[in-house]
């Protein structure tokens, strides 16, 4: 029996030198240092204020909002949605063309827009009798005052005979 114990005890001495001269060479990391390696929003040092929040998306100054089908002879009326992201308030030109060129294209006009403010422009162009039967595509071009870049949109239709 005192054989057993004695064989017991060596191997337990045996497994306890194994985990000591086998684990890892790095020092270990204190409390703090732990923390901050496994959330990197904190220093270390107790400070757990979290990271601001992403900023918004850019707002679009225009946007193509849809047209009902339409046939050649007839008219497309096509509805956009146009936004001023400043504060200050502007008139924004617009220009709709086609491509190819239609008669009565390109239109222009202006919208006046407080700051902030976004509106739906309705634009209706008439279609030739010859246009082809397909998906269509007319395009609103945007012009902004104030050093504010211009935009523009294609807006699709689908044009049956």
């Amino acid at each position: 029996m005192q054989v057993r114990v004695a064989a017991a005890m060596l191997t337990l001495f045996a497994l306890a030198a194994v985990m000591v001269t086998s684990g890892c060479s790095k020092t270990p990391l204190s409390p703090e240092a732990a923390i901050s390696k496994f959330n990197p929003g904190t220093s270390g040092g107790g400070d757990t204020t979290p990271p601001p929040p992403p900023a918004p998306p850019p707002i679009s100054p225009l946007v193509y909002l849809g047209a009902d089908t339409a046939q050649a002879g007839g008219t497309v009326t096509q509805h956009w949605r146009l936004t001023n992201e400043s504060m200050s308030s502007f008139t924004m030109a617009w220009t709709l063309e086609a491509h190819p060129v239609w008669p009565g294209l390109p239109q222009n006009g202006s919208v006046a827009l407080a700051g902030g403010e976004a509106r739906e422009l309705t634009t209706t162009v008439a279609i030739p009798d010859t246009a082809a039967a397909g998906f269509r595509w007319l395009r609103l071009i945007v012009t902004r005052p104030n050093g504010l870049g211009d935009a523009s949109a294609d807006g699709p239709f689908l044009l049956t005979r």
